[in-house]
């Protein structure tokens, strides 16, 4: 009872090794049920673990599984041995184009170990939820090759998921003395009826157009994203970012990270809106006072255009 109270209070299944303490239980079919909910509430049954922190001795629940129900019910829900796994292809989209409004088919797949920007793909597979097939895909001239996929509501998960690749293909420019939040993706949390699709309604494409943005510019003008925080104006003073709502700023919060085959971290950017009186309170007194209205106010990740302004008095 208090691990299905826990999961329907949002603990993913997929952190550390949940599904694994299932089989260790006395009770085998106390252990069935716990792996159950697991599944029930999200769990990925093919995780790919490392034995011991060996990244070349990988391992899955089913090749943990022993009893004979275990077995059977993983591969019900299409459990497979990480001999399977790695050696099959990965669904990533390299294919580029010139038309930065196009939406496009992902082509050829290719094998995640292959490619660091393909684990950022992987990742977000893994840990979120299946990744559409279409994607927003441009070149700028000289720039990188920024391409935003999505993650559509599923199950219990009722919000859009959109998420940069590209950004992390090369090191951030850091100023002298720093060393960490070298790499980064940006990802943006929408209602799940947006159509992210529509790049040519100025009331829908705007999370996409600074999203490319912002994964261009760090580059573009050798420089990085300011750590953990940072914050960006549109223009100043800053100017409304669509023309039906007030917001006037974008807040990156770096809130995930993984770590690459290469060892590399790569930090994940939560793209937030604020209006300009939030911006103000930054400004005027400091980052914590801005997180603090922020939780009062009961600010939602997932953007909501008509939510109330917490720095208004």
């Amino acid at each position: 009872d208090i691990v299905e109270d826990l999961l329907k209070l949002g603990c993913d299944p997929n952190l550390s090794r949940p599904a694994l303490s299932t089989l260790k239980c006395n009770d085998k079919a106390q252990g069935l049920k716990l792996l159950q909910l697991l599944v029930k509430y999200g769990l990925n049954v093919n995780n790919l673990f490392e034995s011991f922190g060996n990244k070349d001795q990988l391992f899955t629940v089913l090749d943990r599984a022993v009893d004979p129900d275990h077995i059977a019910y993983l591969k019900s829900q299409g459990a497979k041995h990480a001999s399977e796994l790695v050696g099959e292809e990965r669904a990533l989209h390299k294919g580029m184009t010139a038309n930065p409004k196009q939406v496009e088919s992902a082509p050829k797949s290719e094998s995640v170990a292959s490619s660091d920007l393909a684990q950022v793909w992987e990742w977000f597979a893994k840990n979120i939820g299946p990744v559409e097939a279409k994607s927003h895909a441009e070149i700028v001239p000289n720039g990188p090759q920024i391409t935003i996929h999505a993650i559509k509501p599923a199950g219990k998960r009722k919000h859009l998921t959109l998420f940069t690749v590209g950004m992390s293909n090369a090191s951030m420019t850091l100023p002298a003395g720093e060393t960490d939040y070298a790499f980064g993706e940006i990802y943006v949390e929408l209602p799940g009826d947006w159509d992210w699709e529509n790049m040519t309604d100025p009331k829908l494409n705007w999370p996409m157009l600074w999203m490319g943005k912002m994964a261009q510019h760090v580059h573009n003008e050798q420089t990085w994203l300011g750590g953990q925080v940072t914050l960006i104006a549109n223009d100043e003073p800053p100017q409304p970012l669509a023309p039906n709502t007030k917001f006037t700023t974008i807040m990156l919060v770096a809130d995930k990270k993984f770590q690459r085959t290469d060892g590399q971290p790569v930090y994940f950017y939560r793209m937030m809106p604020l209006y300009t009186e939030e911006r103000e309170l930054e400004i005027k007194q400091d980052l914590p006072t801005l997180f603090r209205a922020l939780d009062k106010g009961k600010v939602p990740f997932i953007i909501d255009i008509h939510r109330k302004n917490v720095g208004l008095r």
